[in-house]
């Protein structure tokens, strides 16, 4: 089963449309067309810390049954093991404070911040375990300590992360807001790469042998 996306906008849709309607209610319409959905109090917090903690919370839970794909062929590897949480959360709150203390549109700037926390976040090894069998032909190599079977070398791209970013903070409706992170997140996990150490059957069988790690590229 995929990253739980459908968990992760029930959770943040409500959020960020009690965050906008407090906004309103003590800012004005003004503040929020001048700074867009990032602005000032529409996030909880002198400096969004709130909200920062919240999406890192639902993308950590959201990830617990996260899959690897070798060969456009996902496989189950069980847990997430390694992920960082706390560049992630820095990130947000280093982006959403960067905004709350100027009166300016700061462009992309902040959501650069952002991005890099996400890339930073899976900065390796981070480790899928148990890793099954990938079928037809590849099995976890028991020469591999088990949480070196498959894992992660490449921890994604920053781009189009930043943008997708930028873009569900200043679509101008709360709705959209958690929607479009989920798309923004997952074209950034289709960026990582990772190995899966296996073995392979030869003639005749049962016998197996120790394969060449296969790449794998996304996780879903």
């Amino acid at each position: 089963m995929p990253f739980m996306w459908p968990l992760f906008t029930a959770a943040l849709t409500p959020w960020f449309t009690y965050q906008l309607d407090r906004s309103l209610s003590t800012s004005g319409v003004a503040t929020v067309e001048r700074k867009g959905m990032e602005g000032l109090s529409a996030l909880d917090g002198a400096d969004a810390s709130a909200t920062a903690e919240v999406i890192t919370a639902e993308y950590q839970l959201a990830m617990r049954l996260a899959v690897v794909v070798p060969y456009m062929n996902p496989i189950l590897p069980g847990r997430v093991n390694g992920w960082k949480k706390g560049p992630f959360l820095n990130g947000f709150k280093q982006g959403f404070k960067m905004m709350a203390e100027s009166p300016n549109d700061l462009g992309i700037a902040p959501y650069m911040l952002m991005a890099a926390g996400v890339v930073a976040s899976w900065v390796g090894p981070v480790k899928f375990q148990p890793a099954p069998p990938h079928p037809p032909n590849t099995f976890p190599n028991g020469m591999f300590l088990p949480d070196r079977v498959c894992h992660t070398v490449t921890p994604g791209l920053p781009f189009p992360l930043t943008s997708m970013i930028q873009a569900a903070f200043t679509c101008g409706s709360a709705s959209m807001i958690a929607p479009l992170l989920v798309s923004a997140f997952s074209a950034h996990l289709m960026t990582i790469g990772g190995v899966y150490n296996g073995m392979i059957p030869i003639a005749p069988p049962p016998m197996i042998t120790a394969g060449p790690p296969v790449p794998w590229y996304g996780v879903m």
